[in-house]
């Protein structure tokens, strides 16, 4: 049987190079050798990234708070025919399940129901175990099975930068596409094509001013995500999506001319991603103008972006402090709880992690004071 760096070589012999969003679909959702198909650590101190759920479940509780203040509301706006008695919320790739945890625990004394869509078979194995406690409320399905028009909340963390991404430059007038091919040596390697007008995605155009020598990821499923999101939403249904990225003039700067895709390996960062196939994660910033852009064209508007800490603290994570007298050890709870807050809200490592709030339809702007 054919490894997956073998299948990629073979591909490429076949078909030529290969374009980075096919390559990034078989290393990080293969089957059988994809990073995310494994079941191997991949977050925290024995993985290869840290995650906002994953420093304390109250990162989760407080999400679970804004969705309780806005559906409460959302709920106050609308005529009495129309309000849902049970919360329903979408969590799209919940990885160790402790964004899940978070908003679950908070919303335990509610009637909810918590639908997981997860395409890895080991990821939805260790769900089920770190969630048996709320199993009532938790259920895993495929998003096509999702009724239409049936869900008032859609959870995403650090799911957009994570789709398979096509990877263009332009050099002066030219725009090339870089791609995956194979060296003399057999090992992979970039190469770049020119992109004749009939091939250029038409939901790039609006990043096409970028200057010369400048790259540039284009998400290819985002479109296609937001278009079933909609499908999913009932009226003035919200999708949170929290992910690190920015805004087009933060992410294109000059320090940045080769583009935001990189590969996470131990915690290390690697512009080599076409090395280590399946065993390291592959990732870009998230555009959130094209975020926000492709999202108005649908009629899902913006209700609230801004810096993590931000949504954080205007949630009310700061409330969730305790006071303490006197000496506690390190592992008491309160003391961690405190910790966490701390290192969620201030300056670091959390610095360029952003929340984009978009309601469908008519739902007012922001709720959250």
């Amino acid at each position: 049987m054919e490894t997956l760096l073998e299948r990629i070589r073979s591909e490429i012999a076949l078909c030529g190079p290969m374009a980075m969003d096919r390559y990034m679909e078989l290393a990080l959702y293969d089957e059988t050798e994809g990073y995310y198909a494994t079941g191997r650590p991949v977050f925290g101190g024995e993985g290869d990234f840290y995650t906002a759920p994953g420093v304390h479940a109250v990162f989760g509780e407080t999400i679970a708070d804004y969705i309780v203040r806005q559906r409460t509301s959302n709920d106050n706006k609308a005529q009495s025919g129309c309000v849902q008695k049970r919360l329903r919320i979408v969590e799209f790739g919940a990885g160790d399940a402790r964004l899940a945890v978070g908003i679950c625990g908070r919303l335990q004394q509610s009637s909810f129901q918590y639908t997981i869509i997860e395409r890895s078979d080991p990821w939805r194995q260790l769900q089920r175990g770190v969630l048996r406690r709320f199993e009532e409320a938790v259920c895993w399905m495929d998003g096509e099975a999702i009724a239409d028009h049936s869900v008032d909340f859609i959870v995403a963390n650090e799911l957009l930068d994570a789709f398979p991404m096509r990877v263009f430059e332009r050099i002066g007038s030219s725009l090339f596409e870089w791609k995956i091919t194979i060296g003399s040596d057999s090992n992979l390697r970039e190469t770049k094509e020119l992109v004749q007008g009939t091939d250029l995605p038409g939901e790039i155009a609006c990043q096409l001013p970028l200057g010369s020598g400048y790259r540039f990821e284009w998400n290819a499923r985002l479109s296609a995500w937001l278009r079933s999101c909609v499908r999913m939403l009932r009226p003035g249904g919200c999708i949170v999506v929290i992910d690190y990225g920015g805004l087009r003039d933060e992410l294109y700067g000059f320090e940045r001319k080769r583009g935001t895709l990189r590969a996470y390996k131990r915690h290390s960062v690697s512009e080599l991603v076409y090395a280590n196939a399946g065993q390291q994660d592959i990732t870009a910033d998230v555009d959130f103008d094209t975020v926000q852009s492709l999202a108005a064209s649908l009629e899902i508007n913006t209700m609230w972006y801004g810096a993590q800490r931000n949504f954080l603290v205007q949630s009310g994570i700061l409330e969730r402090l305790t006071q303490i007298d006197g000496y506690v050890p390190l592992h008491d709870e309160r003391r961690r709880r405190n910790m966490a807050i701390k290192h969620l809200v201030m300056p670091g490592y959390w610095e360029r992690f952003r929340v984009w709030v978009g309601c469908k339809s008519d739902c007012d702007k922001e709720v959250i004071e």
